[in-house]
């Protein structure tokens, strides 16, 4: 359905001059839509407390060197109108199948890849579940389906790992949580899960740390 929304809304001019509360490279001056950059406030918080780790080194240098390549090529990657929140709770649907999205008041202009890499890892590994598959593999069924409806360029192909690594990684509850942990080996896998998902630089393959641990998001 993300697919669907992002083609359509590729197709025309967007009615927006604002961007969303999920953009990146704001720069975070302000509190204001368009400076706001979450990921960079949620690193931030987590270098403010692990900073003194052994560790936390190597994850500052990759954040840093990802944000910069994504930064470089940010503004040649495929934007537009979006619905601004689009989550299993601003969704309705009937029992013909059909689906209504409410909830338009985070609506503006975004990179699509940006919203389907966060939407897609929110419900991988943030939302509720009990099925049998893991983060890693609901994540693979988001962007396949993603994919079938709007096919990623090779631009947003070629970009969509370091997207995917930093939103993961450093997600605000994850990180929230992570700040949270108390006993020193929950610290350390939790910043060893960290450094994995930047590390692996995998896009829709199968997660050590999903299929062995399955403790931290």
């Amino acid at each position: 359905m993300l697919g669907v929304q992002h083609f359509i809304s590729q197709q025309l001019s967007t009615p927006f001059n604002t961007v969303t509360s999920w953009s990146l490279f704001g720069g975070n001056q302000t509190d204001a839509i368009g400076d706001y950059d979450e990921n960079e406030l949620s690193f931030i918080d987590l270098k403010k407390q692990f900073k003194s780790h052994p560790i936390f080194t190597k994850i500052e240098s990759l954040y840093n060197d990802y944000r910069q390549r994504l930064k470089l090529i940010w503004g040649y990657l495929p934007q537009g109108a979006i619905q601004g929140d689009f989550c299993y709770y601003n969704m309705l649907k009937q029992n013909q199948g059909i689906l209504a999205i409410y909830d338009f008041n985070l609506a503006g202009n975004e990179v699509y890849l940006n919203e389907c890499i966060a939407v897609g890892v929110y419900h991988a590994w943030h939302v509720p579940y009990e099925g049998r598959l893991n983060g890693t593999e609901r994540f693979k069924l988001f962007i396949d389906a993603y994919n079938k409806e709007r096919p990623l360029n090779e631009l947003e192909r070629t970009y969509a790992a370091y997207t995917k690594a930093i939103i993961r990684a450093f997600r605000f509850d994850r990180v929230e949580d992570g700040i949270l942990l108390e006993s020193k080996e929950e610290q350390d896998l939790f910043l060893q899960e960290t450094l994995h998902i930047l590390e692996e630089l995998e896009f829709n393959n199968c997660d050590y740390y999903d299929c062995n641990f399955k403790k931290f998001y």
